[in-house]
């Protein structure tokens, strides 16, 4: 008689490691956080509610909001070029509530991590400028500092289709 055993291999990330949170976790420049609309990583989420509430949830349990509800109709959160993060009411003339984080012009993101912190990330430091891009339409901006310690910036830019 033959004794057979089969042996399953599976990838590591398989088992170690949760799903990693896509591109919904985060909110750019720009873009807007309409009333029923989302940010999801894993099973935390924060939701803009139609009662103009934002709400952090991680399991259905509310982490954070802004107290916010009652004070409009379809209001939207808006994560604006200059780091303020602003609600306004739907005709987008009324701030609601805003982050007062206001700083230089630039690229800015509000981010929903892995570790239930909701943060608003800016212009990158510093960076080895080993960045591989994937996606057409990324436009990455990067402070270094030369050989005597003075910024120098540097963009790079991919057009998409």
């Amino acid at each position: 008689m033959y004794a057979t055993t089969f042996l399953i291999l599976l990838p590591a990330h398989t088992v170690l490691f949760p799903p990693p949170c896509m591109a919904s976790m985060s909110l750019y420049s720009g873009e807007r956080l309409v009333d029923g609309g989302w940010l999801r990583c894993g099973r935390l989420l924060l939701q803009m509610r139609t009662d103009c509430n934002p709400v952090l949830h991680d399991a259905g349990r509310t982490l954070w909001a802004s107290d916010t509800a009652g004070s409009g109709i379809s209001c939207y959160l808006c994560m604006q070029h200059d780091s303020n993060l602003v609600m306004y009411t739907s005709d987008g003339h009324d701030v609601v509530w805003q982050s007062y984080t206001r700083r230089e012009q630039g690229n800015y993101a509000l981010v929903l991590q892995r570790d239930r912190n909701l943060v608003i990330c800016g212009p990158v430091l510093w960076a080895t400028s080993t960045i591989v891009l994937a996606a057409a339409g990324v436009v990455v901006t990067q402070k270094s500092t030369s050989a005597v310690g003075k910024p120098k910036n540097k963009s790079i830019s991919i057009h998409g289709e």
